[in-house]
């Protein structure tokens, strides 16, 4: 009897969580939106970091790569989906990237140039994702750019200046409004 149960409980609950997808939306809530941007980048960052292993011209361009080519994939996906989804995408993939980041440099620490991220490579990082995502995730307000855009920023080994991590979101979130951008140099950059 509770076998039968707790199928039944299962199937409704599969079933509801599936009907809050609209068709053709690659995910049924904002956490599987959010578990698939973190995962994704956790994967893509450290298998670049990897084939790197721990060589800094290696390294150098494999984040130049990934700066490219992940945040506009991630944004053509999440352009199937709902903008408050899309959002939680967005987050994640700033928490996975960052942490991964942080977790790659300290398993090269020992080796030249990799004690702390540059200044210029965190602003790209986080740049680059607000650039791909505005128009497809949900920012009414400079508040929601601090809210997706938040982590412990300050815990982080950085190396470089303000104007390093400004310039390189600036340019990487060009066309996205200047509020916003400034939000995101705020809550970012150290």
């Amino acid at each position: 009897m509770k076998t039968t149960i707790l199928g039944i409980a299962s199937v409704a609950f599969l079933w509801s969580s599936g009907a809050a997808a609209a068709p053709g939306d690659p995910f049924p809530t904002c956490a599987d939106a959010g578990n698939y941007g973190y995962n994704t980048v956790r994967y893509f960052v450290s298998s670049l970091y990897n084939r790197a292993n721990c060589d800094r011209d290696a390294a150098s361009d494999n984040e130049e790569m990934l700066t490219d080519l992940i945040p506009t994939y991630l944004a053509d996906i999440a352009r199937r989906s709902t903008p408050e989804k899309s959002a939680c995408m967005l987050q994640g993939s700033n928490e996975g990237w960052l942490e991964t980041m942080e977790n790659e440099y300290a398993d090269c620490e020992k080796v030249a140039d990799f004690g702390a991220i540059q200044e210029r490579l965190l602003g790209q990082v986080v740049g680059s994702l607000l650039g791909a995502f505005y128009g497809v995730a949900l920012f009414p307000s400079v508040s929601h750019v601090s809210y997706y855009f938040g982590y412990p920023y300050s815990t982080m080994a950085l190396t470089g200046t303000f104007v390093d991590c400004e310039a390189a979101i600036v340019s990487a979130a060009s066309g996205v409004p200047e509020a916003l951008v400034n939000t995101l140099v705020a809550t970012a950059c150290q």
